[in-house]
């Protein structure tokens, strides 16, 4: 029997957002205008990440002869938003060649990079196989411990996870992959098979960043494919003679005018909440919806800071509109190129240079569509300064009672305001010097510091926790006594740690909670690793969602949030340190736990 073509379920039909534009991937894969601004030699059964900026090309290539390789992606920026092998293979084909596009999870949903040039493209072996392989995913040590009955460390799973470790990920973040040179098909009753890999010392497969990536690639413990099998046939010395080296090379296109009519990709623009109503609670005698998932207008203060740029990409994922508070263009610029292409409509900026001004939100406040949340994460966080009560306590208070008092006058719609480093605030305003890291006291939100004005001039430590506390009791002190219309939640993070966001431009500039890792790498350590002081931390992207959901939801309101993920140590940081660079001098004591407290 003949079987009949039926027609594919996802078609490139003209105007989709599937199709491509073929005369530019063309030119972009056939041009000589390009720079090497990256290249490496990737060694038998090992991995190794690497970025690729968006409008630069990738090339993968067999140089000494056939080698499959295992490839992951993500955003440089989010590593949340992921390459999503199941929805490319739907979207295009089961094997992947030129003009295909690899497109990423959701909720961002966009072509993260493009084929632009494969010499195999028109592989097809006798048996249906084809290359470039979406139907598989990456071997790993637990099924191969499952089938062969052996533990073996350099599976394409193991080796993606030890190269996306110097980049802050770990191996929850290694997803299915494109099995680059792999020959793979479906047999006659549906069954995965794998052939040996047809390629040629310098084949190579190409693409074209979308946006900025992360990239890691393994290759593939079995090589080429021409011995692997499981029990008595999975011998490594077999497979070994089988492996050879990838070569990558990441080119920058010299030519301006090969971009002509290229843009970067915008995330998926589906803003809804999935027909889903929240959770209800009893308000004055009802129950009520807590956040019906409709597009809300808010205003982040601050927005170029390190916690507030995370806090802003979680409310452009949630679909929101959002204006931010920066002190400058430049400041307003940096973020326009963290989040390209995002219109007006979604971000908007509006500027105040000095918080600490009387009437510095003011104007701020005011938006047409009004405000329904407005974040406050605009305080200081550093040492370097001259004058406590100027540099700290001023910006910290007078920002925060000038905002409250700025929404009540001129922003009516105002629900909720929320504070990070007091509404956001921070757990400098919880610690207590006077009871310390004693382990016979649990810190919670009913706690805090007992850090005195007097205190506070003395050093700039005593001036943070005091700018934190101070600032936080007087925004509960404003809501008591004014009755404003809205209400305030504040979250109350202790050391915050993670990605930095946006670009970092020098390591001077690196922000403050972050400098001791800093430190520590640039070898700052060899004598003592210094003391924890603060001993619980939370992740930055964590911290910004948690202002997300204090703000969607009414059930915050009047509360104080002590986010944290658990207990660190300087010592550990250390150690991860010297794990990762070796070659760095970091000395054996100091760091350590308080007494009494462990990482468990």
């Amino acid at each position: 029997m003949t079987l009949r073509n039926p027609a594919p379920a996802y078609q490139a039909t003209k105007g989709s957002r599937l199709e491509v534009d073929k005369n530019l991937y063309t030119r972009i894969g056939l041009s000589d205008a390009r720079e090497l601004v990256d290249s490496f030699e990737l060694p038998i059964r090992s991995g190794k990440a690497f970025l690729v900026p968006r409008g630069h090309v990738c090339r993968i290539s067999t140089k000494y002869g056939p080698q499959v390789g295992d490839l992951n992606i993500w955003s440089k920026d989010n590593p949340r938003e992921r390459f999503w092998a199941s929805r490319t293979r739907q979207l295009h084909r089961s094997h992947l060649t030129t003009f295909d596009q690899l497109w990423s999870c959701l909720p961002y949903l966009r072509p993260m990079c493009t084929i632009v040039g494969d010499t195999l493209a028109d592989y097809t072996d006798d048996v249906g196989g084809r290359v470039h392989d979406l139907l598989g995913t990456r071997c790993d040590p637990y099924v191969n411990q499952m089938l062969s009955g052996k533990a073996f460390d350099f599976h394409c799973h193991s080796n993606l996870t030890r190269a996306i470790l110097p980049f802050g990920l770990s191996e929850s973040d290694v997803h299915d992959v494109l099995n680059v040179f792999q020959v793979t098909g479906l047999n006659k009753d549906g069954q995965y098979f794998m052939e040996p890999c047809p390629a040629k010392p310098g084949d190579y497969f190409e693409f074209f960043a979308e946006i900025d990536l992360l990239c890691a690639l393994s290759t593939c413990p079995g090589g080429d494919l021409s011995a692997w099998g499981w029990g008595k046939d999975s011998d490594t010395d077999n497979m070994l003679d089988c492996c050879r080296p990838l070569a990558v090379e990441v080119f920058e296109l010299t030519d301006s005018k090969l971009l002509e009519g290229w843009e970067p990709p915008q995330p998926a623009s589906y803003t809804g909440f999935h027909g889903i109503k929240m959770p209800t609670f009893e308000a004055e005698g009802s129950p009520q919806p807590i956040y019906d998932g409709i597009m809300t207008r808010v205003l982040l203060t601050g927005g170029s800071g390190f916690i507030a740029v995370h806090v802003l990409e979680a409310l452009l994922a949630q679909g929101h509109s959002v204006v931010t508070s920066v002190r400058s263009e430049a400041k307003a610029q940096m973020l326009r190129d963290t989040f390209p292409g995002v219109g007006k409509d979604k971000l908007d900026f509006v500027y105040v240079p000095d918080i600490a001004q009387e009437g510095a939100f003011d104007e701020a406040v005011k938006s047409d569509p009004p405000f329904e949340w407005v974040i406050h994460t605009a305080s200081p966080f550093h040492f370097n300064i001259t004058d406590t009560q100027k540099d700290l306590l001023d910006p910290a208070i007078i920002g925060t009672t000038g905002i409250l008092k700025a929404i009540k006058k001129n922003a009516p719609t105002v629900k909720r305001v929320i504070r990070l480093k007091v509404i956001t605030s921070s757990f400098a305003a919880v610690f207590s010097p006077k009871v310390g890291n004693r382990p016979d006291h649990t810190y919670s939100e009913k706690d805090w510091n007992s850090v005195t004005l007097e205190e506070a001039i003395q050093d700039p430590t005593n001036g943070y926790r005091a700018s934190k506390t101070f600032a936080e009791k007087a925004a509960w002190d404003f809501v008591d006594k004014e009755q404003p219309n809205f209400q305030i939640a504040t979250l109350n993070p202790p050391m915050v740690f993670g990605p930095i966001h946006p670009k970092l431009q020098t390591l001077d500039t690196i922000n403050t909670s972050n400098q001791r890792i800093r430190d520590i790498m640039l070898g700052k350590a060899q004598d003592e690793v210094p003391p924890s002081g603060v001993h619980v931390w939370v992740d930055v992207r964590d911290l910004a969602l948690a202002h997300v959901r204090a703000a969607e939801r009414p059930d915050a309101a009047g509360k104080r949030f002590f986010v944290t993920a658990g207990y660190y140590s300087n010592r550990e940081i250390a150690d991860n340190i010297r794990e990762l660079l070796p070659e760095v001098k970091i000395a054996a004591k100091g760091g350590e736990f308080p007494a009494g407290r462990s990482s468990q």
